[in-house]
């Protein structure tokens, strides 16, 4: 059974005051008018009309000095989006706002927030009326996907980015389109611009761990993709997503998922 990608929403919120509390899914937030001081982690962050950002799972989320402020909410499963998604989810749009911004916020270092035109935000809301009726269905999934491309597309920062945001966005795209290629992290300091002591410590700082650790974890999470798909061997996939050793990969892969490729597969395909 296929992993549910839309979780719920609510429409139309008018709040005051939000007590800080965690979050158990992916959160995406449209501010539809008013104003709010959004506490993300201890991190104080303005959020004003028409603003977008999404909040990351384990998140600790409060609202103060709210001023007719009113907003709709979209829970997801980001896992499950990205999967769905494939490699449509390897925009830098969609990486800014969906993967590289709410890494910040989850540290307590997010900067100000993206926003929308005000047909973006209108759209938001009459789909957050429609899938707070429908709940969780495929019908949902496919509205909710849909919408979180149109929204990436159409998100622009309110206030220019650092640069060392910046230059660990870049990197972590190029993991993500390159990551079947043979990758160093001089290589990938060039493309961002960084020098390789800059780019490993503004990476590990922002995304919580070294450039060549999340290249692994890439690697493996399409290695399952394709696994799951049954067309090519152990070694084919190995191979396919840019790792040499079929041994190592073997050991890696059951070190991340609990077992190796083979009863990866079984598991899949059984029923």
């Amino acid at each position: 059974m296929r992993e549910r990608v839309f979780i719920s929403a609510t429409s139309g919120l008018r709040c005051g005051e939000q007590v800080s509390h965690p979050h158990v899914c992916e959160e995406l937030y449209v501010s539809l008018g008013g104003r709010t001081t959004d506490i993300v982690n201890g991190q104080e962050n303005k959020t004003l009309p028409l603003d977008v950002f999404v909040l990351s799972r384990d998140s600790v989320h409060g609202q103060i000095n709210s001023t007719e402020y009113r907003y709709c909410i979209f829970k997801f499963d980001l896992p499950a989006l990205i999967s769905g998604l494939g490699e449509l989810s390897l925009g830098a749009d969609f990486q800014s706002l969906f993967i590289v911004d709410p890494a910040l916020r989850e540290r307590g270092e997010g900067g100000a927030n993206m926003q929308i035109d005000p047909l973006t935000a209108e759209y938001a809301e009459l789909l957050s009326r429609l899938l707070e009726e429908e709940g969780e269905s495929e019908l949902a999934d496919e509205l909710f996907t849909s919408f979180a491309l149109l929204l990436a597309s159409r998100a622009h920062r309110r206030e220019s980015a650092g640069g060392a945001k910046s230059a660990v966005s870049e990197a972590v795209l190029y993991l993500n389109t390159h990551y079947a290629e043979e990758i160093t992290l001089e290589a990938l300091a060039a493309v961002s611009g960084y020098s390789s002591r800059h780019l490993s410590r503004a990476f590990s700082e922002l995304m919580g761990t070294s450039p060549m650790r999340y290249l692994a974890d890439v690697r493996l999470s399409r290695a399952a993709s394709l696994i799951a798909e049954g067309r090519l061997s152990v070694t084919e996939v190995a191979a396919a997503v840019g790792i040499a050793d079929s041994s190592a990969f073997t050991k890696s892969f059951r070190r991340r998922f609990g077992m190796t490729p083979s009863e990866y597969r079984r598991s899949i395909v059984e029923p």
